[in-house]
């Protein structure tokens, strides 16, 4: 492995921010601002290395009403480099450096909700992993049933095309995600949990996706299963196994939430959202939702079909705003004490709408500020309230 060491361009502090730099072989060195837990040294399969300042995150003021062991979300945690706009002094371009993984967004976006939550994957020893671990303690979330590996931290460039979508390049091969104990997840009915929430990403691993597989339809008698498939097409090697790995994971979830982006990266012109989302009803799951970004989102249940609008918001970014969607619809249900199958098939349309109506606040804070940054509950009721008011 080609190691080099980076050093600090920048000591200048922007709010959470130190700017470092990192160097792949062979390539230019690049600028990126690492916010709030800087690494120390991230090493990687293809030799990149990360050497980065460590600085004092911001705490969140979390809302204590949750009960214990409520939501486990399972899958991987990453880092997301996002290029800015400006470049360096010398002309170099730079990347924002923000932890994310879906899973990972939706554990902090539901705790952030007042919700009790617990993470389960695999996170490296290395600074990047430590990073991801003082954010889990630092958010309040248990993460006791992580597993520690030697591998490195998966990371994706993230870039935003012109309407406003995320296209990410990842750089996952041999990295901590695929060090994830199944059985972890498997005693999650033990353990007292309501609801398991994980997405597609570790499918298309041979071992892990079949074991995962096999955890899901176990527990899946006992809990909610909430799957957002949150497809990457860049990261799958055998799409025949992984779309069977897929379609048994819908098969035993209580609710999807996809994107319109989804369904077409498995599907194409095949069939439309609307056709899978009642695929997916006739096949046993109670609850559907599809998101469409700017266009707002719909949710298809038994007792119908309901649009909801998104929020109007200044616009930086849409990362992470469909994990900000799914947590709020989650904890939605969670404060209505309605996280049970049955409670879910029962659902009423004022019910419906009005959580569909806070996880689209949800995914409006989200936009407008960069990365995957979830609002508190605190932000969620004033942003709801501006918007009845307004």
């Amino acid at each position: 492995m080609d190691r080099r060491e980076i050093r600090i361009e920048n000591d200048q502090k922007e709010g959470n921010t130190f700017f470092g730099s990192y160097a792949p072989p062979g390539a230019v060195t690049f600028h990126f601002a690492q916010r709030a837990l800087a690494g120390e040294i991230g090493e990687y399969s293809d030799g990149l290395i990360i050497f980065v300042r460590r600085v004092q995150p911001t705490r969140h003021k979390i809302q204590p009403r949750a009960p214990p062991n409520m939501f486990l979300v399972c899958g991987e945690a990453l880092f997301d480099l996002i290029a800015v706009t400006q470049e360096s002094e010398h002309g170099e371009k730079q990347f924002a450096a923000f932890p994310g993984g879906s899973p990972l967004n939706l554990a902090i976006g539901l705790r952030r909700l007042g919700e009790s939550v617990a993470f389960v994957g695999g996170l490296s020893s290395d600074g990047f992993g430590a990073d991801l671990r003082s954010m889990l303690e630092l958010e309040n979330i248990d993460f006791s049933r992580a597993r520690t590996t030697n591998l490195p931290t998966p990371v994706a460039l993230a870039s935003t095309r012109k309407d406003g979508q995320v296209a990410y390049s990842f750089y996952v091969k041999g990295c901590a995600h695929l060090d994830f104990d199944v059985q972890r997840l498997v005693s999650a009915r033990e353990d007292g949990f309501e609801s398991v929430a994980l997405g597609s990403f570790l499918l298309d691993d041979e071992a892990i996706g079949d074991a995962l597989v096999q955890g899901i339809k176990r527990i899946s008698k006992d809990l909610v299963v909430s799957f957002d498939p949150n497809v990457r097409p860049g990261v799958i090697s055998n799409r025949k196994q992984w779309l069977n790995r897929f379609q048994e994971i819908s098969e035993s979830s209580t609710i999807i939430k996809a994107s319109d982006e989804d369904v077409f990266a498995v599907w194409g012109a095949e069939r439309t959202a609307r056709e899978q989302a009642e695929i997916w009803l006739d096949r046993g799951c109670a609850l559907v939702v599809i998101t469409s970004g700017s266009e707002g989102a719909r949710i298809f249940h038994a007792s119908g079909v309901f649009f909801v609008p998104a929020l109007a918001t200044p616009f930086v970014d849409a990362i992470g705003a469909g994990d900000a969607f799914h947590a709020a619809f989650l904890a939605g249900l969670s404060r209505r004490k309605l996280v049970g199958a049955e409670s879910i098939r029962r659902l009423e349309s004022d019910a419906l709408i009005g959580i569909g109506q806070e996880a689209a606040a949800a995914a409006a804070i989200t936009c407008s500020r960069p990365g995957a940054n979830p609002p508190t509950y605190a932000e969620l009721l004033e942003k709801i309230n501006g918007f009845k008011n307004g």
